[in-house]
């Protein structure tokens, strides 16, 4: 006969033991909770293990004068660690920037050696690399860590890290049923000084959320989208179950058992048994929780970027990894091996270049950087990113400028790259030595061309430089040849197709809407009929007069018509409800002011305009447009309100980033690089771009958008008025601006709108195929009645998600809507809207979790949009289960049916008795099955609706009075809530060893309720000293009690089940005053 599964269902007895087992035999070491209560001197409010601290710091700092070594006086101890304790709270992360920078860089503490008295470096942590400093420090970890915050929270995360006694990371971990999100949340509710503990935080490097199957990792701060997955590249394949399965050391285990106890005998048997499979939580803990890793992510790989503290994603990680590793080998001419970076836009690459350069100048003593970049905004950044190495960049003014801190051999310059070519041209200086890396940005090859030139100036003057280059698109055939001058490209490359799979950007879609040059007024007129198909004769009207408004605007092209209605009109249909955002390319600043007037003259859409000054060349004209008045007229107007082009560039840009106005950025060449608004979803492409500067443009639209509140941004988009991508495939060989990529590159950087929107009649089919068996279509009730299953229901949900996600990118096709029959399109329109009522319907009836966010704003704007007078659907309210005057008006008006009324009560019913069940497992155990019963009759058809109404109602009120008719409660117990309980819990578990003294059970429940009773304190349910003397006494009456007196033998497996359910309904049940009436 096949054995029965015995794993733990607890999250404690599951994936935290397993986690502290995996974190054990990383080598990090457990403290009992009792241990960590006493370090911290029986105060929550303090989150250091002073003990701990205290030896170590004295252990890891010693003066050496005169050829002998001294210790630290105990006064310079004690400062140290008040050092660490007495902070001032200044916001999570200016306070966790302070104290990193203390423990990363140490103090000076004054001491007098040898009559000598100066200050001597003290530090807190050992970070250097090699395996005898990293064991040098102590890694301990401890489980369920209660912390209270002086003002009020308190917080208890499952698994703290410490080194040397400082709090370095926290873990949350769920049950593998649960969401990650929800470890997630927790965190960051826990951060906050009005909810949670952020004094736990201030020390912290790393964060952990994960169920056994979804891990995600990142650092104090982090927003909840940019949690990431983790991919190992080091290690073999075998390691992580290697490292799991390992025998851990025997104190450990023993004291990891004297807080899981609980759970002891079940992972002893997941032991015997043999190896354990290896889980996703696992391969994280072993990839980041390994003391050296842990300790270099924290040290050369975390960063505080503008006041937010950012840790590298593992594609920068190693990447920098490689590069540290190739740079050690020389040629024969003792240049250091070079390369060439690839990681795709919004991926990080300015984070890599700059956590590159720390790491450099921490592993090369003698290293040299410049950084070749066009983007100024990083100069703060490197800055602060510099700080910890002692070192400070020097940002080079002019060309001259640059060449004289060459000169200098100053450690750190950053330099825009025209200024590198300026001054390089003015005077020739050379400097050979092999410890300078040059970094450069790929930006320079779009706005300058020529990287030829560039490479051989930087090595005319810098000949024995270290060159690594760094792109973020695909890499043009035609520069193979030029990159592998810097050296091959570093592992891994990080494509778009990667970033997608990570969630680090959204996939790009794009549609060809070709509008010709030369197009004339009877072709805007059969362009107009094309565009409408499907409209009204009414609406088609209506559009026609907004269309013919701009025709009296001078010099005003067909063409820009054209494609400024069409913009109108798809952004006004498809992003504007949902307060998303879009840029428009312009041909040139005159267009992109004509575009503006445009958009206004039709009314739909809000857009503002950011071009450079008439001086400046931008755009594709092969002239400066200073002689266009209209230009020189927009950009005086521009400047006297907005008093100078910064002010004009920040105030635009602040306001786009946000919900409200613009809707849509005209634009030539400006914002097209180096400018980062997730809420940006969809690029109109008026102008054809080309090579990098193509890429470099559709990328704007590829950030993850995630604000609370906002709507789902699944995709960026690319509408393509001049046929660079309409037919992507075809154009990689035969377009100019496409030719020289690799296909593969481009292929996975953007997909057709198309392509994707014909993935429709499939899974509007899928969802279809759910309801096979409803005979009646006409019948709403049947359709729910269907649905009656929990896993046909979650099915459902992901279904219809899906199809209504293609939907929505498919009616925002021209071309699809035009190859689709309008019959057909509106019948997904109406099937959609049909199934959101239906879903909310079915969530409400059955007492489903309800994510209102998710679904609210895409009903209300299909019944805005699509639904006729008479059409309107009513989404269905949930019910008051208990109030028998809303349940009776809803059966009299014929809103609900009987059925539907009757399932909304058994469902929500149930919920509620889980949410009970430990108060008292026999009871509810109970009524459990007698409504489960009562709904499988129904769905037999032994029930009509009206007699499943009326018993679910009885049923509900029995279980609310808690009148149980057949109930064999002793009349001693009666009205005793915990004894009748406990009473029940006994009575089951010696049933089923088979021993039925009816007065043993009642016995075991009184006395276990006493022994309770006498040592609980306030929060004793948290507190396993607490339980653990509970649990003992009750062993104690077992043995003494009920065995040594003659009574029962009862195994010690029945005795362990009957105390273990004890204190989990007392936990419940005793928390407060003793009494859950």
């Amino acid at each position: 006969m096949t054995e029965s599964p015995q794993f733990s269902l607890s999250e404690a007895g599951r994936e935290q033991l397993q986690a502290l087992m995996t974190l054990s035999a990383l080598g990090w070491r457990y403290v009992t909770r009792a241990e960590v209560d006493r370090q911290r001197r029986h105060r929550r409010t303090g989150v250091l293990l002073e003990d701990t601290l205290r030896a170590q710091l004295a252990t890891l700092n010693r003066i050496r004068a005169g050829g002998r070594t001294h210790a630290f006086s105990e006064g310079n101890i004690g400062t140290a660690v008040e050092r660490l304790k007495d902070v001032r709270f200044d916001g999570l992360m200016r306070t966790n920037e302070r104290q990193t920078d203390l423990i990363q860089l140490g103090v000076a503490l004054p001491q007098t050696v040898d009559g000598q008295s100066r200050e001597w470096p003290f530090r807190y942590i050992n970070w250097a690399l090699d395996a005898d400093s990293t064991r040098a420090n102590a890694f301990h970890m401890t489980s369920e860590f209660p912390v209270d915050w002086p003002e009020g929270a308190s917080i208890r995360p499952d698994i703290v890290l410490f080194v040397n006694g400082i709090p370095f990371a926290v873990i949350e971990v769920k049950r593998s049923q649960e969401k990650v999100a929800q470890g997630i949340s927790q965190h960051l509710r826990n951060q906050k000084p009005d909810l949670g503990a952020p004094n736990l935080f201030f020390t912290a490097q790393l964060l952990i959320a994960a169920n056994s199957h979804e891990p995600r990792y990142a650092t104090v701060g982090t927003p909840a989208k940019f949690w990431s997955a983790w991919r190992e590249r080091e290690d073999a394949p075998d390691y992580v179950a290697e490292v799991v399965n390992r025998a851990i050391d025997t104190t450990d285990h023993d004291a990891i058992f004297q807080d899981f106890g609980l759970h002891r005998r079940k992972h002893d048997g997941l032991r015997q048994a043999g190896d354990r499979f290896v889980t996703p939580l696992d391969e994280m803990l072993v990839s980041l929780c390994r003391p050296e890793r842990i300790l270099d992510l924290a040290r050369r790989f975390t960063l505080f970027d503008g006041g937010v503290k950012k840790v590298a994603r593992h594609q920068q990680y190693f990447a920098v990894k490689d590069l540290l590793k190739r740079v050690e080998a020389r040629d024969g001419a003792g240049r250091r091996a070079g390369g060439v970076v690839w990681h795709t836009q919004g991926s990080g690459k300015s984070l890599t270049m700059v956590m590159l350069a720390k790491a450099l100048a921490m592993s090369v003593p003698t290293a040299r950087v410049v950084l070749v970049t066009d983007r100024t905004d990083l100069d703060d950044q490197i800055d602060k990113t510099f700080k910890a190495t002692g070192l400070s960049p020097e940002r080079a003014k002019t060309g001259e400028h640059l060449v004289e801190l060459i000169e200098a051999k100053t450690p750190v310059v950053t330099t825009l790259v025209h200024k590198f070519k300026a001054g390089l041209n003015k005077r020739r200086v050379v400097d050979a030595s092999t410890d300078i890396f040059l970094l450069v940005d790929e930006s320079h090859r779009s706005q300058y061309g020529d990287m030829e030139s560039l490479h051989q100036k930087m090595r005319d003057v810098l000949p024995g430089a270290c060159l690594i280059g760094f792109t973020g698109t695909p890499i043009a055939k035609k520069e193979r040849n030029t990159f592998t001058k810097f050296g091959p490209l570093v592992q891994p490359v990080y494509s778009m197709k990667d970033a997608v799979a990570d969630g680090a950007v959204v996939p790009l879609l794009y549609e060809g809407r070709h509008v010709e040059e030369d197009i004339d007024e009877d072709a805007v007129d059969a362009w107009f009929d094309r565009v409408t198909v499907g409209l009204t004769d009414t609406q088609k009207a209506d559009l026609k007069r907004k269309m013919s408004r701009p025709r009296t605007l001078m010099g005003v092209s067909a063409r820009l018509r054209c494609i400024a209605f069409d913009v109108c009109r798809h952004f006004a249909d498809n992003f504007q409800p949902d307060r998303l955002k879009g840029q428009l390319v312009a041909p040139s600043k005159r267009d992109a002011i004509t575009l503006k007037k445009l958009l206004d003259e039709f009314g739909e859409v809000t857009s503002e305009v950011i071009i450079s000054g008439p001086d400046q060349r931008e755009g594709e004209h092969a002239i400066d447009e200073e002689s266009d008045d209209e230009v020189v007229k927009f950009w005086r107007r521009t400047m006297e309100r907005h008093g100078g082009e910064e002010s004009y560039n920040k105030t635009i840009i602040s306001k786009f980033k946000g919900p409200g106005e613009p809707d849509i950025l005209i634009v030539v060449d400006k914002l097209l690089t180096g400018f980062d608004a997730p809420r940006n979803t969809v690029l109109y492409m008026a102008r054809p771009l080309r090579d990098h500067g193509l890429l470099q443009a559709i990328a704007r639209v590829n950030r993850v958008f995630d604000e609370d509140g906002a709507p789902e941004k699944p995709f960026g988009f690319i509408i393509d008025y001049c046929g660079v991508l309409r037919h992507l495939g075809e154009a990689l060989t035969a377009n100019d601006a496409l030719r020289d990529f690799d296909e593969a590159d481009l292929q996975q950087s953007v997909s057709a709108i198309a392509d994707e929107a014909r993935t429709l009649p499939q899974k509007h089919a899928a969802l279809l195929d759910l309801f096979a068996g409803v005979s009646n279509v006409y019948d709403e009730e049947a359709y729910a009645r269907e649905l009656a299953d929990d896993a046909l229901r979650d099915d459902f949900y992901r279904r219809l998600s899906e199809f209504s996600r293609t939907l929505t990118v498919a009616v925002s096709s021209r071309t699809f809507v035009e190859e689709t029959p309008p019959e057909r399109l509106q019948r997904w329109r109406t099937d959609e809207k049909r199934f959101l009522a239906l879903r909310a319907h079915v969530k409400a009836r059955y007492a489903d979790a309800v994510d209102w966010s998710e679904y609210e704003r895409r009903v209300r704007s299909l019944l805005d949009q699509h639904v006729t007078a008479h059409e309107v659907t009513t989404i269905v309210e949930p019910l008051a289960v208990f109030d028998d005057g809303a349940i009776e008006a809803a059966r009299n008006e014929k809103k609900r049916s009987d059925a539907s009324i009757a399932d909304e009560i058994a469902h929500r019913t149930l919920r509620t008795i889980e949410e009970k069940w430990d108060e008292d497992p026999t009871f509810f155990e109970k009524f459990s099955k007698l409504i489960r019963q009562t709904i499988d009759d129904f769905r037999r058809g032994r029930l009509e609706e009206k007699a499943y109404l009326e018993r679910i109602r009885s049923q509900r009120d029995k279980l609310d009075a808690r009148d149980d008719e057949d109930d064999p409660t002793p009349h001693e117990l009666r009205g005793k809530g915990n004894e009748t309980a406990f009473w029940g819990i006994a009575r089951k578990e010696l049933r089923r060893a088979a021993i039925e003294d009816p007065d043993l059970p009642v016995k075991i429940s009184m006395s276990l309720a006493d022994i309770i009773e006498i040592h609980r304190r306030v929060g004793w349910q948290h507190d396993r000293d607490i339980q653990n003397d509970m649990r003992n006494a009750m062993d104690d009456f077992f043995f003494d009690v009920v065995m040594g007196s003659g009574g029962p033998e009862i195994e010690p497996a029945i005795m362990d089940s009957i105390i273990n359910e004890v204190l989990s309904a007392a936990r419940v049940r005793m928390q407060d005053d003793g009494r859950v009436r």
